[in-house]
This record gives structure tokens, C-alpha cells and sequence, in this order.
């Protein structure tokens, strides 16, 4: 078997590290790769450590960089004359993120398809954000049938984002995608959620698609992580942030409920990895620079050296996203590393997370019930805390061993391949 796989991303922290495990796994697997990459990614290749030994055993071809977003719905004729070459004899093409446009190639040309779907984007203009960081109760992105209203919400929404001026091209443009997005998604042989709720938000959106999909928890996969004893400290409560320092992402509530839970109680530290200059501000106008420690942020070829150092002195790793996350890795690398996840309630961190048994769920909407959620794990007995993370190390082995899961993949290419045969 031959697997042609088209990849936009192999450096971002998030998706770039899920599809180079990917790409490991499936050569470990024995299975025939070409792996087709924009040039500034194959660049990247060169700089990271768990490709960088693969690079002589693959074959690689490059092709000009594709802006995932409104460019790539425009397929050029002498992209498709370029990859007539290279892909006569794959038996798939796969799609592990957003160059949807290839689907239409691979019906062209009859060769089965393979796409994953690892964020909201088909499903969402803006991720599944609207306004005031509340879950969107549906625009034009969410579902089948739209009102004038809906159009009007998406319309809010992209000046809420974008302001009034850009919005004016912003919002055709939007329509436009989203009807060429629908159709590549369409075309795809089979569909890969990479959780329960990605597969509920495309059902809901494409509600005929649902025979194609199958989940496969590919936002699992990273590389090796040890369990790492926590260094005992019964007198704080150490708590961990390592997600992307952006608001949807909560850390500017967990700094809020952080500053309020302090007036209680000053043995409460939070370390953060990567601080933007707004998340910096914020610490100082909140009074926390005795509570919070600030690192750098590290690259996907750098993050899983660093990781076992840095959790050595961590209680908990805190993931209060304020939207509903397709997946969040952060929580699942915390649990390998033998560490409870204290997780917003909704999404894929409700499907990775049982309350009380591997982490904690908590409102991380609501400032004050995020800041009292501080406070009882706080008080909790630090053996309570030390026994959860042994048992969160115990679920990642249990449910999320990345050779299972990578076979769960092959299976879905040989039910696409049989399925185009018949």
C-alpha cells in the first residue's frame, strides 16, 4: 500500500506534531509513504529532530506553499499537472489537516481519499468563537439550512474579529469558502474526527457524511513522554500552563481566578510557558509576580526534551480553554507524564478527563468559580493528588497508545481503498 500524504503543517506545536508522529508511525508500520509538503515546511524538516532521520528513507516532494486559508480553494492547473507525476501509482491520498483541495484531485483522478478533520474549521468561520468567548449558538458555518439571522450572526461575528472595514471583503469571501470547503470535505472517501466531538459538529453540519466518519484520537499522538514523580512540596499547590498564551484559550481567566484565590492563600505558583506581552501586563496589574513563573516558548522539535524537566515541580496542568476544543494534545502529554488536568467541562478535554479520577473539571467561564476550584485543590491532600497522576499516566497507557492508534488509521485507509474498489 501506497499513501500519498499532502501536509500543509509539520511544525506547529498542535497539529504539526500530531502529523509527524503520524508520518513515523506509518514508516515504523511498514507502510509505502510519499510525503508531500509546501517548501517552507520541508525547510522545517531539516531542524527537527523526529523526521530529520526519516528524511533519506522517504521520499519527499515539494511544492509551493498554499495558504490554507481563502487561496487554496482556487486549485491551479499546473499544481494538478505537478502531482499527475508524482501519484499515478498511490493507492490513497491522505489529508491529515487542511489541504482539502486535494480531495478534488484524488476524484479526478479515482484515487481514494482520506481527510482529517482536527479543529472547527469546516464547521466554524472563527473555531467555534462568537463574541464574548460563548459557545456559538449557530451561524451560517454550523449547520444545513440558514435564516437571514444566521448570516447576520456571521456577519457580527467577522467584524467582531476583524472590524468593520476588512469585514466588507471578509464576509463575501467567507460564503464563498465555505461552499468550496463543503464540497472537497464531500468528495473525501472517508473522514477522520479526531474526537467524539469533532464527529458530533460535522454530523450536525453535514448530516449526510455520517457513514464516512470515524474517529480516530490522532490529537493523542506525540512523541515518548516518561512518568515524572512530582518533587513533594506539601505547603503549595503548583499549577502548570503550557497551552498557546491566547485568550480563547483561557489563560487570561485562569490569571483573574488565580489573583482572587491568592488573597486567600499566597502558596499558590502558576508557571506559564510562552507569555505574550499582553499575558506579562496582565500579571503585573494583577499584583501576581510573586505567584507566577514565566519560560519561554519552545518549539515542537525542542517542547518534548524540555517537558520532564519542567514538570518536575507541578501539581497540575491547567487547560481552561474558553471554547470547545476539537482535542487540546496539552491535556493528554500532562497525563503521560503522570500529572491530573484540570480542564474547562465541554469538548475533547471532557472526553480525555474524568472528574475526580484523572483531573478535574471546572466552569473556567466563570472567574469566581474558577477561583474557588484553586482554592479546593489547594486544600486537597497532596498524596490524593500524587495518586491521580499515577492514575492519569495509567489512562494515557491504557486508552491512548500511539501504536493502536496509528493502526486505527491504517484500518480507515484499507476500508477507503476497498470501499473505491467496490
Amino acid at each position: 500500500m501506497r499513501i500519498a500524504i499532502i501536509a500543509d503543517n509539520i511544525s506547529w506545536r498542535g497539529v504539526g506534531v500530531i502529523t509527524k508522529m503520524q508520518i513515523k508511525l506509518l514508516f515504523e508500520r511498514g507502510i509505502d509513504l510519499i510525503l508531500i509538503v509546501p517548501q517552507n515546511q520541508f525547510l522545517e524538516m531539516h531542524r527537527d529532530n523526529m523526521l530529520k532521520h526519516l528524511m533519506k528513507e522517504l521520499i519527499i516532494v515539494t511544492i509551493p506553499n498554499i495558504n490554507v486559508g481563502f487561496a487554496q480553494i482556487i486549485q491551479s492547473k499546473k499544481l494538478n499537472d505537478y502531482l499527475d507525476k508524482l501519484l499515478s501509482d498511490s493507492n490513497l491520498i491522505y489529508i491529515p489537516n487542511m489541504y482539502y483541495w486535494a480531495s478534488i484531485y484524488s476524484k479526478k483522478k479515482h484515487i481514494p481519499s482520506v481527510i482529517t478533520i482536527n479543529m472547527p474549521w469546516p464547521v466554524c468561520f472563527y473555531q467555534n468563537f462568537f463574541f464574548k468567548h460563548a459557545l456559538c449558538s449557530g451561524c451560517i458555518w454550523s449547520k444545513n439550512e440558514s435564516s437571514f439571522n444566521d448570516y447576520v450572526k456571521l456577519y457580527q461575528c467577522i467584524i467582531e474579529k476583524e472590524g468593520i472595514i476588512r469585514s466588507s471583503i471578509k464576509f463575501p469571501l467567507s460564503l464563498v469558502k465555505r461552499n468550496v470547503i463543503e464540497s472537497y470535505i464531500t468528495m473525501a472517501t472517508k473522514i477522520i474526527a479526531i474526537s467524539e466531538t469533532v464527529r458530533y459538529w460535522l454530523i450536525k453540519r453535514f448530516p449526510d457524511l455520517s457513514s464516512k466518519i470515524r474517529i480516530v484520537n490522532l490529537g493523542a499522538l506525540f512523541p515518548p513522554l516518561p512518568y515524572v514523580p512530582p518533587d513533594s512540596n506539601y505547603n503549595k499547590l503548583r499549577l502548570f500552563y503550557f497551552s498557546a498564551p491566547d485568550e480563547e484559550k483561557g489563560i487570561f481567566n485562569l490569571l483573574k481566578a488565580l489573583s482572587i484565590a491568592v488573597r486567600l492563600d499566597r502558596n499558590i505558583t502558576l508557571k506559564i510557558m510562552g507569555a505574550s506581552s499582553r499575558v506579562k501586563t496582565m500579571i503585573y496589574k494583577l499584583g501576581l509576580q510573586d505567584n507566577v513563573v514565566l519560560m519561554p516558548w519552545y518549539h515542537s522539535s525542542e517542547i518534548f526534551y524540555i517537558l520532564p524537566e519542567v514538570i518536575k515541580d507541578v501539581d497540575i496542568v491547567v487547560v481552561p480553554s474558553l471554547i470547545e476544543e476539537a482535542w487540546a494534545g496539552v491535556a493528554t502529554q500532562a497525563m503521560a507524564l503522570g500529572r491530573p488536568v484540570l480542564v474547562t467541562n465541554m469538548g475533547g478535554l471532557k472526553e480525555q478527563v474524568i472528574d475526580g479520577f484523572n483531573g478535574f473539571y471546572c466552569e473556567c467561564n466563570d472567574i469566581i468559580s474558577f477561583a474557588k476550584k484553586i482554592l479546593e485543590l489547594k486544600n486537597m491532600n497532596k498524596d490524593e493528588l500524587y495518586k491521580m497522576g499515577l492514575r492519569a499516566r495509567e489512562h494515557y497507557l491504557t486508552k491512548y497508545d500511539p501504536y493502536k492508534i496509528i493502526d486505527q488509521l491504517i484500518k480507515v485507509f484499507n476500508e477507503a481503498i476497498l470501499e473505491f474498489k467496490y
